[in-house]
This record gives C-alpha cells, sequence and structure tokens, in this order.
C-alpha cells in the first residue's frame, strides 16, 4: 500500500497526463506546472489508461505502435508512476453520497431570480475513481475539469 506525504505526491488526471504526453507543460497552468515539477512521485491512475484505451478501441487516438509499448515508454518518458487500484479508493466508491456532487443554479423567470443546488451522481465513473484515489489516499490531483472543485468540501485537494 502507498503510505502518501502530500508535499511529495501528485496524482494526474487523463486529462492532464494527455496534455503532458501530447502538448508538454506549457498546456499547463503555472501553479500545475510548479506542484509537478516539485514533486518527488507523479502517478497516473491504471483507470486513466484504461480510459486512454477505450480511446483508441474507438479511434479517438491512433498509435503506430501497440498500447502497452507507448504507454509504457510514455510512463518512463514522463517518470510518472502507474498508480494500481487501492483497496482504500474501491471502499470510497462503495459509500455512493460520496459519488454525488452538488452544483448550484440559477434561473432568471420573469424578472424573479431563483437559485438552489442540484444533486446528481458524477457520471464519469473514470473521473470518480480517479477522485476516489485521491481523496482516500489524500494525493493532491492535478486537473483542470471543471466537476472536480465539487470534490473539495468532501477532502479533494485540487491542483491547477
Amino acid at each position: 500500500m502507498i503510505q502518501p506525504t502530500e508535499t511529495s505526491l501528485i496524482l494526474l488526471d487523463t486529462i492532464t497526463f494527455d496534455l503532458l504526453a501530447t502538448e508538454g507543460p506549457k498546456k499547463l497552468t503555472a501553479t500545475a506546472r510548479q506542484e509537478i515539477e516539485q514533486a518527488t512521485t507523479v502517478y497516473s491512475s491504471t483507470v486513466s489508461l484504461w480510459e486512454l484505451a477505450n480511446h483508441v478501441q474507438e479511434g479517438v487516438i491512433v498509435l503506430s505502435v501497440s498500447f502497452e509499448e507507448h504507454y509504457r515508454a510514455l510512463l518512463r518518458a514522463m517518470t510518472t508512476e502507474l498508480l494500481p487500484l487501492e483497496w482504500k479508493a474501491l471502499a470510497y466508491l462503495s459509500t455512493f453520497d460520496l459519488q454525488i456532487i452538488e452544483k448550484p443554479w440559477r434561473v432568471t423567470k420573469r424578472g424573479q431570480i431563483s437559485r438552489g443546488i442540484k444533486r446528481e451522481l458524477h457520471r464519469d465513473p473514470f473521473d470518480r475513481m480517479i477522485i476516489a484515489h485521491a481523496i482516500s489516499m489524500q494525493i493532491p490531483l492535478g486537473s483542470p475539469d471543471s466537476l472536480f472543485p465539487h470534490y473539495k468540501p468532501k477532502g479533494l485537494k485540487l491542483i491547477w
């Protein structure tokens, strides 16, 4: 089991991993770049590679070599470690309510403003597992995903 220390680890969301791999650090925010550069260990989740494998299968990503050869080489080149599925993260997912996000809404009708909070399931299972890893293992998560800030009250340390 991995024992995190907040200042030395960072977990990359699939989007961040892909941005780094295809565009390089210039596409990241200054904060994200700095955190990744200073981390002693940078992780990419096994779940991210599963998501990328789906993109390859769907033709969204086209590779000139095998999936395994490409991503093993990429992980090495990026000095990124593959984070396996952890029991703590799976246990987190077993608590259904923790996968519910609360989004504020606002509607103006006939000059009247109505506001409230909409509760809904975060629909992307890959995101949910990556978030579960970050929260349950207390690893900061590097991601620009607009839904991820909804998990800050649940303990997510988001870097972007």
